[in-house]
């Protein structure tokens, strides 16, 4: 019984040193525990804590303009920045967009305040485009930021901008940048609250002024040159003389255009009064003889006392035989101008009348000059232009 026990305490005794030896070794191969990887008491015991994932790397992205936010002040300073860094009239165009946008999509009043700040800051930065008018008297693109600005604040609040342009085109005038002169004018007319015969009249001084300042009319730009639309919009024919004395050949070409462009819409607005103001010019640039000839071509002869200053421009004395000659040829001109403009809208040709019943009185006009005998000096053109008459009418030449 002895020996029995014995053998059974031994096989005990065996079995828990061999159990110590076996957890000893255990222990030892196992790793201590990093710090970092213990869970955060802030953590439950419910929540899984994911390991972090690393992000593929993004693919690369082409360069496009930075971002900037207009919040005064400091932001100003790196609009400008983004601004100079344009390099090409495309890239300006898209920074400039990316102001407006940006003005534009925040709340007015803080919009407000960003475009005051800078224009009250007297600064400006010259954006290397055009001025360049677009549909229903919008800009499509400025040679300045500051007019750019202001034909934000135009959008922005009509009134307001229409102050800040009597203020500055009284205080200022042709000191302004010509982009600047031209959006004060358009604000102005189409913002201010002032009487109709106040504000038509502020406008033409103010044409007046700029036509008068030799810098502007001898270098002019194309701000310069849309300030003639002034006078369509005003209707004012008292501008057409000073107009076609801008016409002469040597003279700019821009201005020429502008000019004569400017003539012709008036002439479509209001023909007898414009007519009648070229008709009594004592006279006429030399070698726009034809010019003149086609501007008496666009009057729809069946509007009231048309047919006798028709009749007066052919038996003029300023009038040679080579200009008649044209003026007969063209008439009746039904040709239309197409153009966007700074504050005129679209004038529609001369009267009310249809093309077809222009072109009817037109040639019964025409067959009243040849029965008359101050007319026979242009007895041949007279008959060629009856029957091209007829020919357009009713496709032959006696209908």
């Amino acid at each position: 019984m002895k020996g029995r026990a014995f053998i059974q305490a031994l096989f005990l005794v065996l079995f828990l040193v061999g159990s110590w030896f076996l957890l000893f070794m255990r222990l030892a191969k196992e790793e201590p525990i990093d710090p970092g990887e213990v869970p955060s008491p802030s953590v439950s015991q419910d929540e899984q804590v994911e390991p972090p994932v690393a992000e593929a790397p993004s693919p690369p992205q082409p360069d496009t303009p930075k971002q900037v936010q207009p919040t005064p002040p400091e932001s100003w300073a790196a609009w400008i920045q983004h601004l100079e860094s344009a390099s090409s009239p495309e890239a300006m165009r898209t920074a400039l967009k990316q102001l407006a946008d940006s003005i534009l999509s925040s709340p007015k009043e803080d919009a407000l305040q960003a475009i005051l700040e800078f224009l009250q800051s007297g600064a400006d930065l010259k954006t290397g485009l055009g001025f360049q008018p677009g549909p229903e008297n919008s800009l499509v693109g400025t040679a300045s930021l500051r007019a750019f600005l202001l034909d934000l604040l135009h959008q922005l609040d009509p009134g307001l901008a229409a102050e800040w342009a009597t203020d500055e085109l009284s205080r200022l005038g042709t000191s302004l940048t010509p982009d600047v002169y031209a959006v004060h004018l358009r604000n102005y007319a189409l913002g201010t609250t002032d009487p109709e015969e106040a504000r038509i009249d502020f406008l033409n001084r103010r044409l007046e002024a700029a036509l008068q300042d030799d810098q502007w009319t001898g270098n002019p730009s194309s701000a310069i040159a849309e300030l003639l639309d002034v006078a369509v919009y005003t209707g004012e024919t008292a501008f057409v003389p000073e107009f076609s004395n801008l016409m002469k050949i040597g003279d700019p070409q821009m201005l020429r255009r502008a000019a004569a462009l400017a003539i012709e819409r008036l002439v479509d607005k209001d023909p007898v009064v414009a007519l009648t103001e070229i008709l009594e010019q004592d006279t006429w640039p030399e070698g726009m003889e034809k010019a003149r000839a086609g501007y008496f071509a666009r009057m729809d002869p069946g509007l009231a006392g048309a047919p006798e200053l028709l009749e007066e421009y052919l038996t003029s004395p300023k009038v040679s035989a080579g200009e008649a000659r044209f003026f007969l040829l063209s008439f009746p001109n039904l040709n239309q101008s197409l153009s966007h403009n700074l504050l005129s809208s679209q004038i529609s040709i001369t009267g009310a009348s249809t093309n077809q019943e222009i072109m009817k009185a037109a040639l019964d006009l025409v067959r009243d000059w040849r029965s008359e005998p101050g007319m026979s000096r242009l007895e041949p053109t007279l008959t060629e232009v009856e029957e091209a008459i007829n020919e357009r009418l009713y496709g032959r030449v006696n209908p």
